[in-house]
């Protein structure tokens, strides 16, 4: 069987201070996530309040501190919250990140509304191309995968492979069902590389089917509150129960180096 590319979202929102300074669990611990199977992570900086942050100078200290550490690849959002603005989310792009994550649509968040005009997504894009960042599409729905297939064809080029990641669970986005995943993964351009993820609770079930359907994953406590209905109380349980799922029915794990092969970074 093939080798899966598992990605970490080590931030939930709720850890307190995370680019304050070097003490975070997750940079402590990377070179052991990567021993251990991950190629990709996922970084968010948080406030005093346990809120995402845009911050550029945390941002640039977890980054530092996680290259420093390991040879990963980097991916950092642009999402940012729903009380940043887009100016405030592009500071991180200027620290050069390897994947850039871009949410190609406005959704909703509970009563709030995480807004992503036409006009900042193509700018994005723009940007990853003259940078060289390899751009990532968070999508929730038909529609995102549709207005990337407009930009692609109408507005400017984006470098293959196409990288996508899906999102399901939660109280507003798809559920976490086979039903789910193949409407978005057959509405994916071919020779795409993408992800799923499952805001709550992930299960065996859905991670065997996601890679069944050729794709990968991206794990982690920004997603992740327990996995097969028992509770995870870090990333690196929930990382030695994924991976060890996944060997366990035959698959292997992608190194970075060929993660970065895959995908051109």
């Amino acid at each position: 069987m093939r080798d899966v590319i598992v990605g970490l979202a080590p931030v939930s929102e709720g850890d307190i201070d995370v680019g304050k300074d070097a003490s975070v669990d997750f940079v402590k611990d990377i070179d052991v996530f990567i021993e251990k199977g991950v190629s990709m992570i996922r970084l968010r900086a948080t406030d005093s309040n346990g809120k995402y942050s845009s911050d550029f100078v945390r941002f640039s200290q977890l980054a530092v501190w996680v290259r420093e550490r390991a040879d990963i690849i980097v991916e950092l959002p642009t999402e940012g919250g729903v009380d940043v603005t887009p100016n405030q989310r592009v500071d991180p792009l200027l620290l050069n990140p390897d994947v850039v994550s871009i949410m190609p649509g406005s959704v909703n968040c509970g009563e709030d509304v995480l807004y992503n005009p036409l006009g900042y997504i193509e700018f994005l894009v723009k940007y990853c191309n003259s940078s060289d960042l390899k751009p990532m599409f968070r999508v929730v729905s038909g529609g995102m995968i549709r207005r990337v297939a407009v930009l692609t064809h109408h507005i400017t080029e984006i470098y293959p492979p196409l990288m996508f990641n899906l999102v399901f669970g939660g109280d507003d986005f798809l559920p976490a069902d086979y039903g789910s995943l193949l409407f978005l993964r057959d509405m994916l351009p071919s020779e795409s590389v993408w992800f799923a993820s499952v805001k709550g609770e992930l299960s065996s079930a859905f991670v065997l089917m996601v890679v069944s359907l050729g794709g990968n994953l991206i794990i982690g406590k920004e997603y992740n509150s327990s996995f097969d209905e028992v509770e995870v109380n870090s990333n690196m349980e929930l990382i030695e129960k994924v991976v060890g799922l996944l060997k366990s029915v035959g698959y292997g794990v992608s190194t970075v180096q060929q993660v970065r092969s895959i995908i051109s970074v």
